[in-house]
This record gives structure tokens, C-alpha cells and sequence, in this order.
């Protein structure tokens, strides 16, 4: 008389990023790509990459600015300024 043991469903419960690493990870993914930063708090930065130059070199491109947010759900929002 072997009764089968049920366990109860376990609920997933989605993981939380923390805000300052996901911030962290898209700025550094950034630098990778060329950008600087121009400020830093914990929930926002401001990434700055050279334009492309134009008339073989002669005339420098105008620099691109990129505000990254962490929103309430810890995603990374960007835009460009």
C-alpha cells in the first residue's frame, strides 16, 4: 500500500534584477561600442559617441547623446537626447 507522494506546484517567481547591475551591464555593453559617459547616478547615465566625420575627415561628425534609464520593472529604456 505505497501512496504516491503529491508536492505542491512551487509558483516561479520571476527574479529581480537589481537596477544598478542592469544599468551597469548596458553601459559597459556600450563602451564596448565606442561610447563614453558623461554622467552616472544609480539609475541613469548619459552615453556620448563621436558622429562620423564627413569631407574625409575635414569636418568632425557632432557628438550623439544616449540616456539610459532603469524603469520600474529594472529594464534598461534608452533615447537618444
Amino acid at each position: 500500500m505505497s501512496e504516491a507522494l503529491q508536492a505542491d506546484p512551487i509558483e516561479e517567481v520571476p527574479a529581480r534584477i537589481d537596477p544598478k547591475y542592469e544599468l551597469a551591464r548596458v553601459v559597459e555593453a556600450r563602451a564596448v561600442l565606442g561610447y563614453r559617459v558623461e554622467s552616472l547616478t544609480e539609475t541613469r547615465a548619459v552615453l556620448v559617441v563621436k558622429g562620423r566625420k564627413r569631407l574625409f575627415g575635414m569636418r568632425g561628425g557632432v557628438d550623439q547623446k544616449t540616456e539610459v534609464t532603469i524603469n520600474e520593472e529594472g529594464q534598461a529604456v534608452t533615447r537618444d537626447l
